[in-house]
């Protein structure tokens, strides 16, 4: 018989949980943009005395399923959360208004934390609705009237969704519902709209306000040998249209990035001075504006030079040594004066090249000796500002002779030392490489532990690791190889975990039958040995949500595990 230890004054602790302290939060409605929204600074703090959703529109969440379950009624604009209760506040003069047209509309969720995504819809309250009581079901067309299923999908963080909004006019609340696909709950924005027909007329004088107020923000820097340029198209107001930017850049612009209204660009300086034009055209609908920013970039002149004097003087400096399996390299760029510009240094080494180190003008590697002599060829190009110059050092490297024989008498007197201890619910295990001889080399040693392997030390030829049992017996095998110059030798360790002989105290071990986890379910975290009760309904439905990939309420471990389980012990 399974013993499961309830604790009545741990289920106490549920209580004190503040429900939006507890749940994952991120999206809200910037256009037209929701009573939320627009409680925020951002939206301009045109709805007033809003409470915390005006530093959190994005925070408005509570259980999924409107409007079969959800929110309680008198609650709906609040999502049910009890920490944006102001939202529910409801009358004729409360919520600033948006203005509206039915027909044709854009809808901008903006997402601070994508979700796993059932679906997106859109109500819309019924033409007749008393706007002086607070919402309720029986105020709204609950069919929706818009709806976009993306069936498990992680969306990106603007999401936009054309709707046909239904013929209304006068005061209308929209609610909007995103339905989360891996939680039991929906984030809600509803949007105060005032409503008329006039749709096409309305979107083009949306758009025309956008065009007229639309301006090109400008900035530029000299930065010695170049000119770097940052223009941004602005407007005051939003445009019912997705804007189109066409930019054309000068010819000699580089370092580009170009993000619809934004472009960035570099003209480096050359012998003589450059004119020219950057120009976007800027559409929404069927209005249209051409801004234009002339370019003059300066010929080089005085320190533009240093660029030019820092290339000319630069040398290799090289040094290398014998150390018996291998020769080892330094090779360092070296000027006798400075460069104006940031010098960039591209580095191609030896193939054969270890333990590498490159930094800017400097670069240290090592190539093993073999039994036949190598050549390889080290080169840097060295570059500032326009200027560049290369550079290249011959590699000679003579075949194995003598004490190299020491590395193959390492490893070939090399033995795997290994020991195993079962500590109950886990074995742990030691190993550690040993020989009776000294290698001339520095050996290396590569390991490769079981995938359940935790609590892992690993310092060059010594490793140990503990596997916890589960409910059923672990097979795996521990590798290490070794080098040592170029001499090699691998050795393996079969693993052996028995399966849990008792099962006391508790249901399953984590995260065995993970489906069939209910309210009361007790099971063991093999990972800190410890015991997790699933809380009750409605926090039962989170105990069974887990994956590898998606492990947020997993007892003990997860970011939200307390949101679904209790610790007994």
């Amino acid at each position: 018989m399974n013993i499961k230890y309830i604790l009545a004054s741990l289920l106490l602790i549920t209580s004190v949980h503040a429900f939006a302290d507890i749940l994952p939060r991120h999206g809200f409605i910037d256009s037209p943009p929701s009573r939320a929204f627009l409680c925020s600074g951002s939206g301009g703090n045109l709805n007033k005395s809003c409470g915390p959703v005006q530093y959190e529109p994005q925070s408005v969440e509570g259980l999924k399923g409107f409007p079969e379950r959800g929110p309680a009624d008198g609650e709906i604009a609040s999502g049910g959360n009890a920490t944006f209760n102001a939202l529910n506040e409801q009358t004729s003069t409360r919520w600033y208004k948006y203005p509206m047209n039915s027909g044709e509309n854009i809808f901008s969720w903006t997402l601070t934390a994508a979700h796993s995504t059932t679906s997106w819809r859109f109500f819309i309250t019924k033409q007749n609705w008393d706007p002086n009581k607070p919402l309720v079901r029986a105020d709204f067309d609950l069919t929706p009237f818009c709806e976009q299923y993306d069936n498990g999908r992680v969306p990106a963080s603007n999401v936009r969704i054309t709707c046909n909004v239904p013929d209304r006019e006068g005061y209308q609340v929209i609610l909007a519902v995103w339905d989360i696909a891996d939680t039991g709950n929906a984030f809600y924005q509803v949007i105060d709209a005032n409503m008329t027909n006039d749709n096409q007329n309305s979107q083009n004088e949306q758009d025309r306000q956008f065009i007229t107020g639309a301006r090109l923000s400008t900035s530029e820097r000299d930065n010695g040998d170049n000119f770097s340029y940052v223009l941004e198209v602005k407007s005051n107001t939003s445009p019912a249209s997705e804007p189109e930017y066409t930019w054309t850049l000068p010819k000699n612009a580089r370092q580009i990035t170009v993000s619809k209204g934004y472009s960035r660009f570099t003209i480096y300086k050359t012998d003589a001075a450059q004119t020219d034009t950057a120009r976007v055209n800027v559409t929404a609908g069927t209005e249209s504006k051409v801004f234009e920013y002339d370019v003059n970039v300066p010929a080089l002149t005085g320190n533009n030079n240093l660029d030019k004097q820092f290339i000319a003087e630069a040398r290799l400096s090289t040094s290398a040594r014998d150390n018996g399996d291998n020769f080892s390299y330094v090779l360092e760029v070296k000027s006798n004066t400075s460069p104006a510009s940031e010098p960039e240094y591209t580095w191609i080494l030896p193939k054969n090249a270890r333990q590498i180190t490159v930094s800017k003008g400097y670069s240290r590697f090592t190539i093993y000796k073999t039994d036949a002599a190598q050549t390889d060829i080290a080169r840097v190009n060295v570059t500032a500002g326009t200027e560049s110059r290369g550079f290249e050092y011959d590699i000679n490297i003579p075949a194995l002779t003598g004490n190299n024989n020491q590395d193959q008498q390492f490893i070939t007197g090399a033995r795997l030392s290994t020991s195993e201890r079962d500590n109950g619910d886990n074995f742990s295990y030691v190993l550690e490489v040993k020989s009776n001889t000294s290698p001339a080399s520095e050996p290396e040693y590569t390991w490769t532990l079981p995938k359940n392997a935790q609590q892992v030390t690993v310092s060059k030829g010594y490793s140990r690791f503990t596997i916890y049992k589960t409910g059923s017996a672990q097979k795996d095998v521990a590798k290490v190889n070794i080098t040592a110059g170029t001499a090699s030798r691998g050795f393996e360790y079969d693993i052996n975990v028995p399966a849990l002989t008792q099962l006391q105290g508790y249901d399953y071990v984590f995260p065995d039958n993970v489906a069939s986890y209910t309210a009361g379910t007790i099971v063991l975290q093999p990972k800190d040995n410890r015991l997790y009760q699933c809380r009750p309904h409605p926090y039962s439905s989170y105990c069974y949500q887990w994956s590898a990939t998606a492990n947020q309420y997993e007892p003990g471990i997860g970011s939200a595990w307390e949101t679904a389980w209790i610790l007994l012990n």
